[in-house]
């Protein structure tokens, strides 16, 4: 299963671009990956492998990176249980082997969120989880945070 996602979301080479789509998308100048943190526009915002937090702007710990990363192997029980991120409970609205998306509260109280997963390797990921108020829609978050985390991450 690991492989096929790898093939379905392979790593991104940014240098290998062609300089048409880097001056489209320039990577911002930060020193660490805790200044891209702050400065990526999400609530709350989360790099994590296995057991292990990278970079986090809110009380994200390893033993939370568990929980989400079994969010990916069993699609039942994650759309029926939702997710918790920080101190908030989500609803699942859509599913798919390297991306989870949902909401919490309604109408203009909501918060959405997204988990998304990326390739080391074959067999290893990083993932990133991010929270964004409404009027933030998730039709506008989860593009933002797939090209936040593929420019500044991989």
């Amino acid at each position: 299963a690991a492989a096929a996602a790898a093939a379905l979301l392979p790593p991104v080479d940014i240098g290998a671009l062609p300089p048409a789509v880097h001056s489209l998308r320039p990577p911002p100048a930060v020193a660490t990956l805790a200044d891209a943190i702050a400065s990526a526009g999400f609530d709350q915002l989360a790099v994590f492998v296995e057991g292990k937090v990278l970079a986090s702007n809110f009380g994200f710990h390893k033993e939370d990176t568990h929980a989400l990363i079994a969010a990916f192997l069993d699609r039942t029980e994650t759309v029926r249980s939702g997710l918790a991120i920080g101190e908030l409970h989500f609803d699942v609205h859509r599913m798919y082997d390297y991306l989870i998306q949902g909401r919490t509260g309604h109408d203009h109280t909501s918060t959405g969120f997204g988990l998304a997963k990326f390739p080391i390797d074959e067999s290893r990921f990083f993932f990133v989880v991010a929270t964004f108020a409404y009027p933030v829609t998730t039709a506008r978050a989860i593009p933002r945070l797939q090209d936040w985390a593929t420019r500044i991450v991989a």
